[in-house]
């Protein structure tokens, strides 16, 4: 009954990186799509480079770095576009959420200043 009362109500993320709320599977294929040369060629090798496993990070330095990844795949307008389509689809259907506040640094994700913004 509270399962199916929540999926009624519309909810809200009023706090939601996009670096971080992408899903392994879709940044892979940014990643393929820009031709971007990763460090493996195995998907689940990659998964477990931008994810933080249950256990957490080792050290603040690799928690970092797998920013680094998600800033370098999410680096061009067309990235971003698809990353924060996928983001907020994929709420929506999910969740129910229908107010979303989506966070990102458009000078980060500009292939460090291709374009004038």
């Amino acid at each position: 009954m509270v399962r199916q009362l929540s999926r009624s109500i519309p909810l809200a993320e009023l706090h939601c990186h996009l670096g971080a709320a992408v899903t392994p599977s879709i940044m892979w294929g940014i990643a393929h799509a820009q031709g971007i040369k990763l460090p493996t060629k195995d998907y689940w090798e990659f998964r477990d480079l931008i994810t933080v496993g249950r256990k957490g990070s080792k050290s603040f330095d690799g928690y970092l770095q797998l920013f680094h990844w998600t800033e370098l795949i999410q680096s061009s307008p067309l990235a971003v576009e698809r990353a924060v389509y996928e983001v907020v689809g994929g709420a929506y259907r999910k969740n129910n959420i229908t107010t979303m506040e989506l966070r990102f640094n458009p000078m980060k994700r500009n292939r460090g200043g291709e374009q004038d913004l």
